[in-house]
């Protein structure tokens, strides 16, 4: 039975690699993540702060804003996935492979959905418990991109392929998240180079678990 493994060193790399092979694709994606991202909390502040309702009013709000966030980043992930498979195989990216995944909209969001209740609640559950359940999400929505469309069975099959690895995986979304970060703090341009790295690296991570996973399946 193969040994199933998450390399971090092997996700940053890929990153990297990913960035400077395909350099002017992955800073349009960076470029239009931000904007994107902009544009809903410009949105969200615009509306939000027009509302003069009832604290419930400010609290759907709330969720609806959230609720777009989610349903942009699915999307996003997804086609950017399929992005990183192209490539994988060969092929050259195209900003229309972002957008390449909208069929599968619905399960992506009920996963990221489901996910983000689920970490929020291990959160208020002492905050290491949240901590752990993080890698759930690019996981269960590596399985929505490979075809699973019941969100329930994609977060079961996350988190028993995940079991073995939750360390390294932990530590590893966390330090991609950090490089992210860190590209934030650099005047916000510094994130059109972090955030495909960080984007990538996650692929890179859920391939490792999944490819790992089969070959243990085979022996």
């Amino acid at each position: 039975m193969a040994e199933k493994r998450v390399d971090i060193g092997e996700c940053f790399s890929y990153g990297w690699k990913a960035l400077q092979q395909n350099l002017v694709f992955h800073i349009l994606v960076g470029v239009l993540f931000v904007l994107v991202y902009a544009a809903v909390n410009i949105l969200g502040s615009l509306v939000g702060g027009g509302l003069d309702g009832a604290p419930v009013v400010q609290a759907l709000f709330g969720l609806a804003q959230t609720f777009l966030s989610l349903s942009v980043t699915s999307c996003f992930l997804l086609g950017y996935f399929h992005a990183l498979s192209k490539i994988d195989a060969g092929a050259d990216p195209e900003l229309g492979d972002l957008f390449s995944q909208v069929d599968k909209l619905v399960p992506a969001v009920l996963t990221s959905v489901l996910c983000s209740v689920l970490i929020t609640l291990g959160v208020l559950c002492c905050i290491l418990p949240g901590v752990i359940l993080i890698p759930l999400y690019p996981t269960a929505l590596y399985l929505v991109y490979k075809g699973e469309s019941d969100s329930i069975r994609a977060l079961k099959k996350a988190w028993a392929e995940l079991r073995g690895e939750l360390v390294m995986a932990i530590i590893t979304m966390l330090s991609l998240g950090c490089v992210a970060f860190l590209g934030l703090l650099a005047c916000g341009v510094g994130a059109l180079v972090t955030i495909p790295i960080y984007y990538a690296g996650l692929y890179k991570m859920t391939t490792q678990v999944f490819e790992s996973a089969s070959q243990g399946h085979d022996d």
